[in-house]
């Protein structure tokens, strides 16, 4: 029976590094080269930021094929990115889109979620022959994490000061999950989840004859994208 390893799992949480791409000349995204294409004489989308496994949101005042979706950058050149999905065909006056660099966060033990629900609210009345319901809003809920602490306030290898300076700072943050069912190569990438969130929850624990471990909880406030693998 086909199953998901748990070992090699990928938690990231969106560094700094975010690059906001718009311009006053349309983007085109071709279904056939799965690639997006700057129509701008002088806007490089390289020198801009945008790099290789960065996380792409487009966005638009006009069409919405492409903007309820989470793309990754494949290649990266100044007028063309490729990317790993497939894309539909679409050329629209303002379109423009948002890229983000994930980061590991490290010495994670295990998580669990996200622990996702679909609110129902009761609808029975009078002349119902049984209970009748009607389905509301979507909670994407909570991720909770398991870590082995380890900070400084310099932290740019685990992550662990800087979700805790999330949490203090109320920031919004985007996170994804990268399973292990493909590796990620030029060509290839795992499946993946997609989703921003507040860190709500930093609990620091101690014992005898162990590490110093924390738990941390991040309330998710967006639908999770998922992301096929390639």
């Amino acid at each position: 029976m086909p199953a998901f390893e748990s070992q090699g799992a990928h938690l990231r949480r969106a560094s700094s590094v975010s690059v906001s791409y718009v311009t006053t000349a349309s983007l085109q995204v071709a279904a056939a080269t799965t690639n997006i294409a700057s129509t701008h004489a002088t806007a490089d989308m390289v020198t801009a930021g945008v790099t290789t496994g960065m996380r792409l949101i487009l966005g638009t005042t006009t069409g919405a094929c492409n903007t309820t979706r989470v793309l990754t950058v494949k290649t990266a050149a100044a007028t063309v990115l490729t990317i790993h999905e497939a894309v539909t065909a679409q050329t629209a006056t303002g379109l423009y889109f948002n890229a983000y660099a994930m980061e590991d966060i490290g010495l994670i033990t295990g998580w669990s979620g996200p622990n996702r629900t679909l609110t129902v609210a009761d609808i029975t009345n009078l002349l119902s022959t049984a209970k009748e319901k009607l389905p509301l809003t979507h909670d994407s809920g909570q991720l909770t994490i398991d870590i082995i602490w380890d900070v400084t306030a310099a932290d740019s290898t685990y992550l662990h000061y800087m979700l805790r300076q999330d949490q203090q700072a109320r920031t919004l943050r985007r996170f994804d999950i990268l399973l292990t069912d493909e590796k990620t190569s030029a060509a290839t990438q795992p499946s993946a989840y997609f989703f921003k969130g507040y860190v709500t929850g930093y609990n620091i624990n101690a014992a005898v004859d162990n590490v110093m471990k924390a738990s941390l909880t991040i309330d998710i406030t967006s639908a999770v994208h998922e992301i096929p693998k390639v």
